[in-house]
């Protein structure tokens, strides 16, 4: 059976910075190229489309061994032209059937391309995500109640003090949520005056360990300036939470997945 031929796209560039291209494509076998229109570049490999459309590619997209060494390669693609240039990222597995439709894509959306390559130019993409140990936390908020009721506790007769005490336990588990959601809406508030944008993730149940849940998963566009001050708030508020049972979480710089604009094929469509 003939192999049906695609045209796979990495990112997208400014054509006077990207680098020349070094390594392999998707699959370690295809050359890496450049397809250019006007001053974008498009960073792409050849790439077998039944690998990514139809019944077999189901399966291989079901099998991490598969896909795994892909997806890396496609990263590693993407932030090796990152650091010479802008990049507007591609999907993992964005396919086009023929230079002639990538190039009207480009084409289509040169306008939306060229100005979001320009406002990125200075900034990088940042994730920070806010996790902590519920239990850890439960355990220092019953602490501060039960130290500020303590003179009250011990003027009680043990039944009535044990009836109180449950009761705080009470309290605590229904305010131990609103008081988690203060903290990070106080943390977003900060950290978002620092980013020319940001945008709130999807959110993973655990982090690196099932003791450890995530309370809020951020991205931040940040300019390169401020990425220091970024960190050091982070550190701030690590230190100032940390023994409550809350922690911080940043990684970057990333290409800018989160702020990249929908790309049309055709005008309005």
């Amino acid at each position: 059976m003939t192999m049906r031929s695609a045209i796979y796209l990495f990112c997208l560039g400014w054509s006077g910075q990207a680098p020349p291209l070094k390594g392999f494509g998707i699959s370690g076998n295809e050359l890496l190229f450049h397809e250019n229109f006007r001053d974008v570049t498009a960073v792409v490999c050849t790439a077998s489309l039944d690998d990514y459309i139809g019944l077999s590619a189901e399966e291989k997209l079901q099998d991490l061994a598969w896909v795994g060494p892909r997806a890396l390669r496609h990263e590693q693609v993407i932030e090796e032209v990152m650091q010479h240039s802008p990049v507007l990222p591609a999907r993992f597995g964005t396919l086009f059937s023929s230079r002639d439709r990538l190039l009207k894509l480009m084409q289509n959306n040169y306008v939306k391309i060229d100005e979001f390559l320009t406002d990125t130019s200075d900034k990088e993409e940042w994730a920070v995500k806010c996790a902590f140990s519920r239990s850890d936390a439960k355990k220092r908020l019953l602490s501060e109640k039960l130290a500020v009721m303590s003179e009250n506790l011990q003027a009680m007769s043990p039944g009535l003090r044990y009836f109180k005490e449950r009761q705080i336990v009470a309290e605590v588990d229904k305010g131990l949520s609103r008081w988690l959601a203060g903290v990070c809406g106080a943390v977003e508030k900060e950290l978002k005056a620092l980013a020319a944008d940001s945008a709130k993730r999807s959110v993973i149940k655990a982090l690196e360990d099932d003791t450890m849940e995530v309370m809020a998963n951020w991205a931040f566009l940040v300019s390169g300036d401020a990425v220091q001050t970024l960190e050091a708030t982070i550190e701030r508020w690590n230190e100032e939470l940390s023994e409550q049972g809350i922690v911080f979480k940043c990684s970057g710089p990333w290409p800018p997945y989160t702020f990249s604009p929908i790309l049309e094929m055709e005008p309005g469509s």
